[in-house]
């Protein structure tokens, strides 16, 4: 394929921008000051929203190969899959997820938003952090 002559889609630079909206504004990743334990805070529709379903942020399932990850929910339920594992957090819980399982995580409730915070490694923030970025 030639794909040099490829038509370019525009990107968005979200380098300055906090939060970054997503989905036409029903999703949003905010990025918490280097002081906080968490890097990041995400919000999520309800499940019963058809929009919520293919969110831009819910991951597909994955794993990291050297890096924990913890979630802590701040408002709503989390539906978190791990290892085969089905596990339900609702606000003021946390999860770890270490290193090397399969994971990923969605808004379970049907009525209520899922505000979720997590970080990954802290003494890699910054490497995280430009991931979500672009």
């Amino acid at each position: 394929m030639l794909s040099f002559l490829a038509r370019r889609v525009p990107r968005t630079v979200t380098a300055n921008q906090n939060p970054v909206i997503f989905d036409g504004g029903r999703s949003r990743i905010e990025f918490k000051t280097p002081t906080d334990r968490y890097l990041v805070v995400n919000r999520w529709p309800p499940s019963s929203c058809e929009a919520s379903r293919n969110i831009a942020l819910r991951p597909p399932p994955h794993w990291h190969r050297h890096q924990t990850e913890t979630f802590h929910v701040l408002e709503g339920t989390a539906e978190f899959f791990c290892d085969g594992q089905r596990i339900l957090k609702n606000a003021g819980d946390s999860i770890t997820i270490p290193a090397k399982a399969i994971h990923t995580f969605r808004n379970y409730s049907e009525s209520e938003e899922l505000v979720i915070e997590f970080v990954l490694e802290p003494q890699w923030r910054e490497r995280d952090e430009a991931f979500f970025r672009i």
